[in-house]
């Protein structure tokens, strides 16, 4: 029998290890912003690699996790390998098959635009609690300077939910309110290639078009701005948190 010790990370795909490496976290004025307490029981829907629900977690035990897509949630499990597995949920945002009247908060992280809205809000009023709200949380590039918003055009990575568009609900909320930041994220040019690759843009991208994407971020980093492989880039985002609670 062999006594070898494997590290879960390096047996999952390149594209959750991109998104685990690269992908920030949400800052900590954000998730204040949710007020949750040890007691409060919360839903990350779409949690993907499981960046926002380690946050969760860190305030309250009582959390769960919805991720429908395998290779992801390989990546949730090597993130967060402490994580109750009976907790993180194979199933959809549209139908989480969780018991309802059960949650207080529901958080969709990087993920509202993906869903179909009104089965989301309408499954989401079901697992609520009197009072319950739901949290729909975006890290964006801060395209209102004008390098990030080339930068964001060539990485095709722009504002996937604009801060005077609020995101749709039904009426069995009430309108979304929102809250922002601004902070930076350092990277170097070698991990701002990685972060070209875990946007919807590449991972949809046809093998040619890739290395156009490639090519043209290298010509934008490296001959346009100057940068070399091994400098940090200060790469400025803004957060937005819209906040909606049942009517």
């Amino acid at each position: 029998m062999s006594t070898e010790l494997h590290n879960p990370y390096e047996q999952i795909e390149s594209g959750a290890r991109n998104y685990i490496d690269v992908r920030p976290n949400y800052p900590e004025e954000i998730i204040d912003l949710l007020q949750i307490t040890s007691e409060t029981v919360v839903c990350d829907i779409g949690a993907g690699t499981g960046k926002l629900t380690q946050q969760l977690w860190q305030r309250t035990k009582h959390v769960h996790a919805v991720e429908p897509a395998p290779t992801i949630r390989a990546g949730f499990q090597a993130t967060l390998p402490e994580f109750p597995l009976s907790r993180l949920h194979h199933t959809t945002a549209e139908n989480t098959q969780l018991p309802p009247a059960h949650f207080d908060l529901l958080t969709y992280g990087q993920c509202w635009h993906w869903l179909d809205w009104q089965a989301a809000s309408i499954h989401a009023a079901q697992l609520l609690r009197e009072n319950g709200k739901i949290a729909i949380i975006y890290n964006q590039f801060n395209v209102q300077i004008d390098w990030v918003l080339q930068l964001s055009r060539i990485m095709r990575s722009g504002d996937v939910q604009r801060f005077d568009k609020p995101p749709k609900v039904t009426s069995a909320f009430t309108p979304p309110v929102l809250y922002s930041t601004q902070w930076t994220q350092h990277l170097t040019v070698t991990e701002m290639f990685t972060l070209g690759t875990t946007r919807s843009s590449w991972i949809k991208s046809t093998p040619e078009n890739r290395l156009k994407m490639r090519e043209n971020l290298r010509w934008y980093l490296q001959d346009e701005l100057g940068y070399n492989d091994t400098d940090t880039i200060a790469l400025p985002y803004h957060t937005y948190l819209w906040l909606a609670e049942l009517a």
